[in-house]
């Protein structure tokens, strides 16, 4: 069962250099996008982190800087 209605990986377009999981995750989202309910937004400064919006309207956020790119794909894949 879904558990967000929708997600924002946010992440500094400079930084992103230094988290390789996550921006290959992002540019093989960028060239066949499958999770639609996912935004990337590039934020200066910003350190990688999801911001989840429940069904209710509550928002979770999650640091995502130790993850990998599978652990990425098995998180919406099973929670969006």
């Amino acid at each position: 069962s879904q558990k967000y209605v929708s997600a924002e990986l946010i992440i500094c377009s400079w930084k992103i250099k230094g988290f390789p999981h996550i921006e290959a995750f992002i540019t093989k989202e960028e060239e066949s996008p499958r999770y639609p309910k996912l935004r990337v937004v590039y934020q200066p400064g910003a350190y990688p982190i999801l911001v989840l919006k429940k069904v209710d309207g509550h928002e979770e956020t999650k640091a995502i800087d130790k993850w990998k790119t599978e652990h990425l794909e098995e998180f919406f894949s099973t929670q969006l």
